[in-house]
């Protein structure tokens, strides 16, 4: 009677033990929406060579990969959200003042230049012009693929075309911003500082759009956050210098200018680099097409 329990009860429990360590090691529970996480190799190897005697220890192995998750990048499981975080609205009203003024400046030509400018600005009307009208599409487009509604998968064409706008707008942008820093007024200072806000535009632009093309989520919306952190400096620029002039130099322009021009964007640098360092990850769901897993980085 034994023999025949131990024959008939045996192979159910090595079967569920077995059951238990095929769903531990399972990788397929660490499946997310068209996406696949990257597991530490020597986790996987040891999953794959340890024997599992029984349930509890299946369990512990499940455990561990579970607690790996945090390092992980963890797209969302549904769609996200469509509120709108406080944050944007305050940063929306910011951009459409800025973008205002600057199309203001490219409509109404001189009548608007800055008389402390002006003299720069009328020798390159063309540049000041390129300037002055893609600064905007740049500075809105941006934050308008910053809303989270942007990322849900059927919203996947408008955020392509509204990149692809910014991305145009940002190059053209920087490149103008290139040529007129050279030119800036206050002397070295700004020039030194507008010049490194137009090839760090650049750069992260490109850096961008290069890992967009190659499928990786990760690092493209990291050098964009980068990027949009540089085009926002139009808007910081117009708030540090009422601030300076008012509070510090009594109404005086270009010593105010010359703080400007890298309070203006390298605060904005720095919190970004804090924002992505510890651990930005906003949610989003893959359109079609794209690879399940990123590639690792060289």
């Amino acid at each position: 009677m034994g023999s025949v329990v131990a024959t008939v009860v045996g192979p159910t429990v090595c079967h569920r033990c077995e059951s238990s360590h095929r769903a531990a090691v399972n990788w397929g529970t660490l499946r997310y929406r068209r996406v696949i996480e990257r597991v530490n190799p020597s986790l996987r190897l040891e999953a794959g060579r340890r024997y599992v005697d029984s349930a509890w220890h299946a369990l512990d192995i499940q455990r561990k990969v579970e607690s790996m998750q945090t390092a992980l990048e963890r797209p969302s499981l549904v769609p996200t959200g469509r509120r709108v975080p406080p944050w944007w609205w305050f940063a929306a009203v910011l951009a459409l003042s800025i973008a205002a003024y600057s199309l203001r400046i490219a409509f109404l030509g001189e009548q608007a230049y800055t008389p402390e400018l002006a003299p720069s600005f009328r020798e390159r009307p063309l540049t000041v012009a390129i300037h002055t009208l893609f600064g905007p599409v740049a500075l809105l487009g941006g934050l308008i693929n910053l809303l989270p509604g942007m990322r849900r998968g059927r919203m996947w064409p408008a955020h392509r075309w509204v990149g692809r706008a910014y991305v145009l707008s940002a190059l053209l942008l920087a490149g103008a911003g290139l040529s007129m820093a050279f030119h800036a007024a206050g002397g070295v200072g700004p020039q030194a500082a507008f010049a490194l806000l137009a090839l760090g535009t650049l750069a992260a632009t490109v850096q961008a759009y290069r890992h967009i093309r190659a499928h990786r989520v990760r690092q493209h919306r990291e050098w964009m956050l980068r990027s949009y952190g540089l085009i926002f400096a139009a808007v910081m620029l117009r708030l540090w210098m009422p601030a300076l002039m008012m509070l510090v130099y009594d109404g005086q322009f270009i010593p105010a200018y010359r703080w400007a021009a890298w309070l203006a964007w390298v605060p904005n640098v720095l919190v970004v680099e804090w924002i992505i360092r510890r651990g930005w990850r906003p949610a989003f769901i893959l359109r079609d097409g794209f690879a399940a897993a990123e590639p690792a980085q060289s």
